[in-house]
């Protein structure tokens, strides 16, 4: 009899993930230029299992790339060299990253992305919300 635990490691699920975004910054690069590209004003993440939303909104930049605060708390939507595009809370914990997308975008990816929050793991929708007339 195994006495082994079933439930994945978070640390080597976000390890994995970590080592599959850096092989495909190796493998395929896009340049980026701010030239004549406008980035989002902001977007919401919206979760699958029950449509909570989650908006962002332009605030600054970061790593010469917009960033984007959560407009009810102190979560940020940033591109990091190392990490591309992911979530943050304020000491710098990625709790997010977009599945089956590049590093490199010039904004967030219009993906599906995964959230880390203690034992558990959400899917959202990255949806760009229209500007204001």
């Amino acid at each position: 009899m195994s006495t082994r635990n079933s439930r994945p490691n978070k640390q080597t699920a976000r390890e994995r993930l970590r080592a599959e975004r850096e092989q495909q910054t190796k493998t395929e690069k896009v340049p980026y230029s701010a030239e004549g590209m406008t980035a989002l004003a902001s977007f919401t993440f919206v979760r699958h299992i029950d449509g909570l939303r989650y908006t962002f909104a332009r605030d600054g930049e970061r790593n010469g790339r917009p960033a984007y605060r959560r407009t009810d708390g102190n979560v940020w939507c940033v591109r990091s060299p190392t990490d591309g595009w992911h979530c943050e809370i304020a000491d710098g914990l990625v709790t997010a990253h977009p599945l089956n997308s590049h590093a490199d975008e010039p904004e967030p990816p219009t993906t599906v992305w995964r959230s880390f929050k203690n034992d558990r793991s959400y899917l959202y929708d990255l949806q760009p919300l229209a500007p204001e007339a």
